[in-house]
């Protein structure tokens, strides 16, 4: 089935144990994503059902109160008595689910978590030729596990100095990894001294580049660039 659609919670039929095995074949495909490199897109979809799980269970208490019915005033304790409609236990067994769901979507996020920081520990990143902390602009030489060729990227003034996703990494171009060939574009660089510039080792495979790897070292360089 694949990833869980946003209503899969809410939408009929209420039937527990359907919705229990959509929910345990979705945990499925994201720990395949997972073991497949595509560490950042699994990290998305878990941080997004847990947001919506989350608001769910809190909103219980807000939709019981708007299916409550009136049904007189009690003499003795001077209250309102209520009632609740017969399809209130339909909604039971999906706050049931919904705590089941929060469950699992939180041991995954720990797994995602592990996963990341393994990978992140296998990341070295240096500023050549020297740091330059008063440039805002900066280029970025990610250098790969098998060390023959060197993606270039570029990167603008930073919008956020909490959120990583907002810093935007453009490819410019890929070079070979021979001798002096960084020092050499650094060079060629139209004002390059006006720039930060960063070398990248990693012993990362590059499977599912783009949905993995590139996203952790995003991370990782822009609090490089925070901190330094």
């Amino acid at each position: 089935m694949g990833l869980l659609n946003k209503k899969w919670l809410s939408s009929p039929p209420h039937d527990y144990e359907l919705k229990k095995y959509i929910l345990l074949d979705a945990i499925q495909h994201i720990k395949g994503m997972i073991e497949n490199g595509e560490i950042y897109d699994a990290l998305v979809e878990v941080e997004e059902r847990l947001l919506q799980l989350y608001k769910f269970h809190g909103s219980k208490s807000a939709l019981e109160d708007e299916m409550k019915i009136l049904k007189g005033i009690n003499l003795d304790t001077m209250s309102l008595d209520y009632e609740y409609p017969e399809n209130l236990g339909e909604m039971s067994d999906i706050y049931k689910m919904c705590d089941y769901a929060i469950d699992e979507f939180e041991d995954l996020f720990k797994l995602i978590r592990k996963k990341w920081r393994d990978n992140s520990s296998k990341i070295k990143i240096s500023e050549v030729p020297e740091k330059r902390p008063t440039k805002e602009n900066g280029y970025a030489f990610i250098i790969g596990k098998n060390q023959e060729e060197i993606l270039v990227y570029k990167y603008d003034t930073l919008v956020s100095n909490t959120d990583w996703k907002t810093m935007k990494l453009h490819k410019i171009t890929s070079i070979d990894n021979q001798k002096d060939a960084l020092p050499k574009y650094v060079e060629s660089i139209e004002g390059s001294d006006n720039f930060r510039f960063w070398r990248i080792d990693h012993s990362l495979g590059h499977h599912n580049f783009e949905k993995g790897v590139f996203e952790i070292i995003k991370y990782n360089l822009f609090y490089k660039i925070i901190v330094s």
